[in-house]
């Protein structure tokens, strides 16, 4: 019987975490009829729902990043954490499937790059937890159906 070593269990964590807030998030889309969306940084993730404006609820200095009445804001559902900020060794690398290039650095900071809509479907894509300076790797890979699927080591997409 082997054991995972301690990098790999390091990178498990915090897949598990993602991986419960992201099935909390389907499961609220859902029901709730909420679009949600993920912010993906290197260092964690946010999840973010998109909201209807009201001049009481937004001040006029947003400008730009609201879209016909909408604007994406940070999810806050009751007793969720549903955001992640990863240890200082760890990255994390978003992989849109169907080849699909993601650019982090294209992102305005306001707009998600992953969408669950309400009616269950998602954008497909791979999350790779990486150990800096190691080997480790661990991933979560999901498809258009919401459907998770867990691996260790580098994926071909």
């Amino acid at each position: 019987m082997s054991f995972p070593d301690s990098a790999q269990n390091h990178l498990q964590q915090q897949r598990e975490r993602l991986q419960a807030q992201l099935d909390y998030a389907l499961d609220r889309s859902m029901q709730d009829g909420l679009l949600i969306g993920i912010q993906v940084r290197s260092d964690g993730w946010t999840f973010k729902v998109l909201q209807r404006v009201t001049a009481e609820s937004f001040p006029a200095s947003v400008g730009g990043d609201v879209w016909q009445g909408y604007v994406w804001q940070t999810w806050q559902p009751r007793r969720a954490a549903m955001e992640g900020k990863l240890p200082d060794d760890v990255r994390l690398d978003l992989q849109y499937l169907r080849g699909l290039q993601w650019m982090p650095e294209h992102n305005d900071g306001t707009g998600p790059d992953i969408l669950l809509l309400p009616g269950g479907e998602v954008t497909p894509f791979s999350l790779l937890f990486r150990l800096v300076g190691g080997e480790a790797v661990t991933g979560l890979q999901v498809d258009e159906n919401g459907l998770m699927t867990l691996f260790e080591g580098e994926v071909e997409l």
